[in-house]
């Protein structure tokens, strides 16, 4: 069972109820809250939380077959589409979230770039930028509140 330190080597990565994860090789999440001044004369700077931006970034490995990532990725761009998303450090029992492997995720937004690189003699790859859904975050989720169901 899954605990403690770890190194990524079995990240599980779901768009749209396709299961990604051979696909994938690098992992981002970002999640920030905006640090807002609310000084006053006085001499010391106060600041609070402000809004929440979070997104999580995947680089692929790209393939344009039936299930690979731009076979997946293209009609979720062109449509504007929300969509179920979420990843989760170990690709193990069917993607069920537990206190040690949670899923991070929730329904992602229209995906804004498709950007592709190809260099001659090297591997092509696609990195998407997945955002929350608006008014909603992603969220980590455990065996009694899983962020995403299961694949």
């Amino acid at each position: 069972m899954p605990a403690g330190k770890h190194i990524a080597t079995n990240y599980r990565v779901v768009v749209d109820n396709v299961d990604l994860s051979e696909w994938a090789f690098d992992v981002q999440v970002g999640d920030e809250k905006d640090r807002v001044d609310v000084s006053g004369f006085g001499g010391r700077r106060e600041f609070l939380q402000g809004l929440q931006e979070q997104s999580v970034t995947v680089s692929f490995l790209n393939g344009w077959g039936t299930g690979e990532p731009m076979f997946v990725m293209r009609p979720l761009y062109e449509a504007g589409s929300i969509f179920p998303f979420y990843v989760q450090p170990f690709n193990e029992g069917a993607g069920t979230a537990t206190d040690t492997n949670p899923q991070l995720g929730g329904s992602a937004t229209q995906i804004f770039t498709l950007p592709v690189s190809a260099t001659l003699n090297e591997r092509a790859e696609l990195e998407i930028e997945f955002r929350p859904a608006s008014n909603e975050g992603f969220a980590y989720g455990t065996s009694g509140t899983p962020a995403y169901g299961t694949v």
